[in-house]
């Protein structure tokens, strides 16, 4: 295993972090960055576990799949439907983040899905 101040030294996580946090092939400083964002979004649940945020970055959960889940039973008790019938439909505005007043009347916004293979031309949408 590495020393950690060789790890410093060279700007990469040390191996003893990353066995301790999520998995990551960012650089240290990226990466600290990234971890103090994600603590910071987690506070804001953390601190309102009933509100949702006007904008959420699915990519800083460790597992987003059950924010989407969430998500569905929220909007599943508002509708008085049952959750297996319920489904996520993505939808793609061309509002940046300072536009967004306030949350989605149906679902949230988020913001951070990662396309493989593929770009985003954020002109035509």
């Amino acid at each position: 295993m590495e020393r950690i101040i060789d790890a410093l030294s060279m700007n990469r996580v040390p191996t003893l972090w990353n066995l301790l946090a999520y998995p990551s092939k960012r650089g240290l400083a990226s990466w600290l960055i990234n971890l103090i964002r994600r603590i910071d979004q987690l506070n804001q649940f953390k601190d309102e576990p009933t509100t949702i945020p006007k904008v959420v970055m699915i990519s800083r959960f460790f597992n987003p799949q059950s924010f989407l889940t969430a998500i569905k039973q929220v909007v599943g008790r508002a509708k008085e439907q049952e959750l297996n019938k319920l489904y996520i439909q993505t939808e793609v505005t061309k509002k940046s983040i300072d536009d967004i007043e306030q949350v989605g009347k149906e679902g949230a916004y988020v913001i951070g899905f990662i396309l493989e293979g593929a770009r985003w031309d954020l002109q035509l949408g």
